[in-house]
């Protein structure tokens, strides 16, 4: 996983997006990430 900025979180490990979430962070696969760049 890696972090881009405090409060996204970029990974494909999808045990992490529950907790992240939870402590509000934005969590994204990198594919979605990659739409979110537009």
């Amino acid at each position: 996983a890696f972090e881009s900025g405090a409060d996204a979180i970029v990974t494909w490990n999808t045990r992490h997006l529950g907790p992240a979430r939870s402590l509000g962070f934005e969590v994204s696969t990198p594919p979605e990430f990659q739409r979110s760049l537009g």
